[in-house]
């Protein structure tokens, strides 16, 4: 609500990025959300978009690039191992140097071969597992999985269950990475220890 009341600030503004930045409310979240980043960013974005638009201004007047050049990877999703295979084809066609494969259910280690057949071994595949394994599910999946080049795999195991990661990544030759694990400052502080 008071985002939606406020003045919006003139795109020429030189102080456009703080005086959005004001407008958007900081703090803590509500009960029952870990933390509000996505959304502030969400609106933050939104906002940018809005204004930048009304005042014919472009985004990278205010951001100036820093890179030539970005890479993106791709994404395969859920679905079916047919499905999984045209998306994966897609990537490859359109020149994806890496690709990122969700996994978890009990066509993973077809999926990831089929798709690893598919794109050649040039092709960097990492996988996220979104917590869909135990530990030993998550270790005997990885001892499956690593004949096939894997890059890294994320978020194997619940969010809360930090514990297991190191057991994980000593049993496993694939690099473990996070990701619902690492939602507010204090979860970077737990990983890191």
């Amino acid at each position: 609500p008071a985002v939606c009341a406020a003045r919006l600030p003139d795109a020429q503004a030189d102080d456009l990025l703080s005086t959005v930045d004001a407008l958007l409310p900081d703090g803590e979240p509500g009960e029952g959300i870990i933390a509000h980043h996505s959304a502030r960013c969400a609106m933050e974005v939104a906002l940018l978009d809005l204004i930048t638009r009304q005042g014919d201004r472009s985004l990278a007047d205010l951001l100036p690039p820093r890179m030539g050049q970005v890479q993106y990877s791709g994404a395969v999703t859920g679905g079916s191992v047919d499905r999984a295979l045209k998306h994966a084809q897609m990537m490859k066609t359109m020149g994806f140097a890496h690709m990122k494969v969700k996994v978890g259910g009990e066509d993973t280690l077809v999926r990831v071969a089929r798709i690893r057949d598919q794109v050649g071994p040039e092709m960097g595949i990492r996988l996220d597992a979104n917590e869909a394994w135990s530990p030993d599910e998550a270790i005997q999946a990885l001892a499956d999985l690593a004949a096939l080049n894997i890059e890294a795999i994320e978020q194997p195991v619940h969010r809360r269950d930090t514990n297991a990661l190191p057991r994980i990544r000593e049993a496993s030759a694939v690099p473990v990475m996070v990701d619902e694990s690492l939602i507010t400052p204090q979860d970077a502080t737990e990983l890191i220890a």
